[in-house]
């Protein structure tokens, strides 16, 4: 009972007291969007500095190329570049009505897939010769090499086949 009448007093002196939690102060202006900006831009430097390269090699290899497609809208003539006159679908409409536009299709696929195949095999003949040759380079005679191709080829042919 004792311990409440001395809260309560120390409550009522608390609150009989004008009530102020800190000395008025002017406040600092708050920095704006810009400010922000620029202070971390500056405190970065280093960093944007290091990044500038990639986004160059992504702007020239991949946005200007996009420029390119344009010309697919375009009843294009070298002399006035790109503002040769807009056609819309006309391109499309035209290939897609052909007679041959099979053909063209059928053709396309057949020779992805055969540039895919000669790839993936000249890439694994490369691989073993190149393997061949570090491995003769390294234990001094062809006999004397204990990694044979066809026990791991079958393996990396299906990897290959994978990717």
């Amino acid at each position: 009972m004792l311990e409440t009448k001395i809260s309560m007093s120390s409550l009522s002196k608390d609150l009989s007291r004008p009530t102020t939690s800190a000395p008025n102060r002017i406040a600092a202006p708050k920095a704006s969007g810009l400010q922000k900006t620029a202070r971390y831009i500056q405190e970065n430097a280093i960093l944007f500095l290091l990044g500038i390269p990639a986004m160059l090699l992504i702007f020239l290899f991949s946005y200007i190329p996009m420029m390119g497609t344009i010309m697919a809208f375009q009843d294009y003539s070298p002399r006035t570049m790109f503002l040769s006159p807009w056609v819309g679908f006309r391109n499309f409409r035209l290939l897609v009505e052909s007679p041959i536009a099979v053909r063209l299709i059928v053709n396309t696929i057949q020779l992805n897939a055969m540039f895919i195949a000669a790839t993936t095999f000249f890439s694994v003949v490369t691989a073993l010769l190149l393997n061949e040759v570090r491995a003769v380079v390294l234990n001094g005679s062809p006999n004397r090499s204990c990694s044979c191709p066809s026990s791991w080829a079958g393996p990396l042919w299906r990897w290959c086949s994978l990717v």
